[in-house]
């Protein structure tokens, strides 16, 4: 995954991305991130999307307040800390 989902996101920005693994551990596929999986497959999925400005709307805050809630600076220094604390409890 890479920063740019969670920066689009974090931004407010609609996104559609080609596929890359493990993105539906982060961000909802669907819901909060459109992907694509061939050129014919995002041309399609251009379309769609530009037809419907209220589902890129949708998508953009969902995707907005996963990251705001759950992928922010603030939650991983937590997730990081809190690993080097079993780690030091676990060493002694």
């Amino acid at each position: 995954v890479k920063g740019r989902h969670f920066e689009l996101a974090a931004w407010g920005g609609f996104q559609l991305s080609n596929y890359v693994e493990f993105l539906e551990d982060s961000l909802t596929i669907g819901s909060e991130v459109g992907v694509y999986t061939a050129v014919d497959d995002c041309a399609d999925k251009i379309r769609f999307y530009l037809k419907h400005p209220g589902v890129r709307r949708r998508m953009a805050l969902a995707a907005w307040e996963t990251v705001r809630s759950r992928h922010t600076y603030w939650n991983r220094f937590r997730e990081v800390l809190a690993f080097m604390r079993q780690q030091k409890v676990a060493a002694a």
